[in-house]
C-alpha cells in the first residue's frame, strides 16, 4: 500500500474551504483538558464552600506534529525540493487557521477565523478553533528553508449544541456522531 492510498490517523479540516490536513506520521500522544466551572458563595460561619455547578468548560486539546523533509523524500519517494514545497504548503495551511477568510472579490472580513473538524479516528471527532500555533523550524539549509519542524497546536472546541453527560458516557470525545 504507497503512502497515500493509507487513511490518515488524525486530520484537521478547514469548515470554510473544506480543506483537510493529515499528519505525515502517527503522532505518539494527545493531550486534552475538560474542566468544570462552580461558584464558590461566601457563606458565613460554614467549614466549608460548597460548589454551585455553572458550566463545564470548553475542551481543550493540545497537538503536536511534526514536519521532516527527509521523512517526506524516503516515505513519498520524491525528491527534496518537493519535500520542502510540501512542508511550507502544511506550514501555510495551519497558519491560515488562525485568520479570518474574506469574501470572494471583496476586501472585507467575514469576521472570525474558520472553525475546524479535528479527527482522530476511533477517539475524538470534534468541532473547535484553533487558538495557538506554536511553530519551530530547524535544521536550516543555505536558502534558509527548515529541513525539520515541529508545531504545536491548540485547538478549543466549539460545538453548537450543548454536550450532555449521557451522550459522553456512550460516545466519549467522538462528538460528531
Amino acid at each position: 500500500m504507497k503512502h497515500n492510498d493509507r487513511p490518515l490517523p488524525v486530520t484537521i479540516e478547514n469548515l470554510i474551504t473544506n480543506e483537510k490536513k493529515g499528519f505525515m506520521a502517527n503522532p505518539n500522544e494527545l493531550n486534552w483538558t475538560l474542566s468544570a466551572d462552580y461558584n464558590e458563595p461566601n457563606v458565613i460561619g460554614m467549614g466549608n464552600v460548597p460548589l454551585g455547578y455553572k458550566r463545564t468548560k470548553n475542551l481543550v486539546f493540545n497537538l503536536t506534529f511534526f514536519l521532516s523533509a527527509e521523512y517526506i523524500v524516503s516515505n513519498r519517494n520524491t525528491n527534496k525540493s518537493i519535500a520542502l514545497d510540501t512542508m511550507e504548503n502544511y506550514r501555510n495551511f495551519y497558519i491560515s487557521l488562525l485568520y479570518p477568510h474574506r469574501r470572494e472579490g471583496d476586501s472585507s472580513v467575514i469576521g472570525e477565523p474558520p472553525k475546524v473538524r479535528l479527527i482522530w479516528n476511533g477517539l475524538v471527532a470534534i468541532s473547535g478553533r484553533v487558538t495557538n500555533l506554536k511553530w519551530t523550524g530547524k535544521l536550516f539549509q543555505l536558502d534558509m528553508k527548515s529541513n525539520f519542524e515541529v508545531a504545536t497546536m491548540t485547538i478549543k472546541a466549539d460545538q453548537n449544541y450543548p454536550i450532555w453527560a449521557d451522550l459522553t458516557s456512550v460516545f466519549g470525545l467522538d462528538l460528531e456522531v
